[in-house]
C-alpha cells in the first residue's frame, strides 16, 4: 500500500492535519504525525 502524507490528505480535504489524525485514530488506523 501506497504512503500518504497526512498534511497532503489534509490539504486535499483543506482540514487541519490535527482534524485528520484523529479521524484516522478514530477508525483504528496507526498513523505517525
Amino acid at each position: 500500500m501506497a504512503k500518504v502524507r497526512v498534511h497532503e490528505l489534509a490539504k486535499d480535504f483543506g482540514v487541519p492535519s490535527k482534524e485528520v489524525l484523529a479521524a484516522l485514530n478514530d477508525m483504528g488506523e496507526f498513523v505517525k504525525s
